[in-house]
């Protein structure tokens, strides 16, 4: 009888050895920030009917309230992923148009907040704006952009501007701005 209990004892051992390994191997993944997350999340929005929509491969539609034209369409227009205070950050761009001549552009922040990666801010860029590029450096996001002037129509910006944008608290901080 005694020759049995070896076997199996060491039989559950290596059995729960196998299932240490396996677990450890399978276990959760911690969500890293990628153009495939961006594409696909969720982000919140004016525009959107309940304050939030998620992208699906980069865009997002919503039917137009009763006797509208259209709806809203909203795109990831372009997003670049950096550090800021040693956190990852994502700065997107989202375009968004309703149906009228207006077409909006937003910034919006994307970090990881308790292991989940949301949108944790936005920030209103202008209405048809152009977006000559986005960066992070120095521990700020910097949006290069050409915008209207005093007397421009909407349709023909004219002024470079680089606007930068400081994190804190996963927020949006306006420092100041720069022409030329």
């Amino acid at each position: 009888m005694r020759g049995l209990e070896w076997p199996r004892s060491g039989f559950l051992a290596v059995c729960g050895l196998l299932l240490v390994m396996i677990m450890s191997s399978c276990q959760m993944r911690e969500p890293v920030l990628s153009e495939d997350i961006l594409m696909n999340m969720e982000y919140r929005s004016a525009c959107a009917a309940q304050g939030a929509f998620r992208l699906r491969d980069g865009k997002y539609s919503e039917p137009g309230v009763s006797g509208a034209s259209s709806g809203v369409v909203v795109s990831l227009e372009d997003y670049v992923i950096g550090h800021v205070n040693g956190v990852t950050v994502a700065a997107v761009i989202l375009k968004s148009a309703s149906g009228g001549s207006g077409v909006f552009y937003d910034l919006a922040v994307v970090m990881k907040k308790n292991g989940t990666i949301v949108n944790t801010d936005q920030e209103y860029i202008g209405d048809r704006v152009k977006i000559r590029g986005i960066d992070i450096r120095d521990g700020a996001i910097v949006l290069d952009m050409v915008t209207h002037g005093p007397e421009e129509p909407l349709c023909c910006p004219t002024v470079s501007w680089k606007q930068r944008y400081l994190i804190r608290d996963g927020g949006v901080v306006r420092p100041g701005a720069d022409t030329g």
